[in-house]
């Protein structure tokens, strides 16, 4: 199980790096259009993916490439609705998970899905492109995008490590409990990090921190839809990391919930 373990962190790390400097470099670097562009990008390759899923007829396509278009050009006040309802709708994704009753779910999860990258999509542009927010929206993108990541990697290693005690073996027999504490304690010490050395304000602070369950409903959802459609990876683009959405499945709910309790807040 070491030999596996060390064998699977070896090919994730490289595509990890190469992962987190191209966002740094767009979000330091780049303007909202470069950023939303970038989003956007993302987006597509993993509605794309979707297509496993939901199948490759003419009409899906044109259904998936439509929504997430239309998303772009919607004015900002209809953003941020967009994003309080995905807050609402993550928040009843993980009530359904809590008490067991995602499996009715499953014919729908695949357009459940569709709604979910749409509104990330939505919630990534109107966080780089609000003036309404305490900070700087790109800055605000790159904390919540490393946390995230942070997460993911904290609940990697922990999990792999110490991981005994499986909390939905029928949805991904995989995730532990001791992975979900291991990525939140690493994503506490980050923000705690962050609001201590006042780089972000107190209620940037407290829609992070409380963005970080929803992360792991992210990832459980994502896994549970390919366990459902007898799907490994939602593609092979990325060597040892699957695809585009098996990337962003943890970061779905992190952008639209923090977008959702910001513009709740302020």
């Amino acid at each position: 199980m070491e030999k596996e373990f060390s064998k699977n962190l070896i090919s994730r790390v490289p595509i990890a790096l190469f992962m987190a400097a191209v966002i740094i470099l767009a979000l330091a670097y780049g303007n909202s259009l470069l950023i939303q562009i970038f989003i956007s990008a993302i987006t597509i390759f993993a509605a794309l993916e979707l297509l496993n899923f939901i199948g490759r007829s003419l009409f899906n396509i044109i259904f998936l490439l439509s929504a997430l278009f239309g998303i772009v050009f919607l004015q900002e006040n209809i953003k941020v609705l967009l994003a309080i309802f995905g807050l609402y709708l993550w928040l009843g994704t993980m009530i359904i998970m809590a008490f067991k009753q995602l499996h009715k779910l499953k014919k729908f999860m695949p357009y459940m899905m569709i709604i979910f990258l749409s509104i990330f999509l939505s919630s990534g542009i109107l966080i780089s492109t609000s003036q309404s927010l305490p900070i700087s929206g790109n800055f605000l993108l790159f904390v919540v995008i490393l946390n995230t990541a942070l997460i993911d990697i904290g609940a990697y290693l922990s999990g792999n490590l110490f991981g005994k005690n499986k909390i939905f073996p029928l949805m991904s027999p995989n995730k532990t409990a001791e992975g979900v504490i291991g990525g939140s304690v690493l994503s506490i010490i980050f923000i705690s990090s962050m609001f201590i050395l006042n780089l972000i304000p107190q209620v940037v602070f407290l829609s992070i921190l409380v963005s970080i369950p929803f992360t792991f409903v992210g990832d459980l959802f994502e896994s549970y839809l390919k366990r459902v459609s007898d799907i490994k990876d939602s593609s092979s683009l990325l060597h040892g990391h699957g695809g585009f959405l098996d990337r962003i499945d943890s970061h779905l709910p992190a952008f639209t919930t923090v977008a959702g309790i910001l513009f709740l807040l302020i």
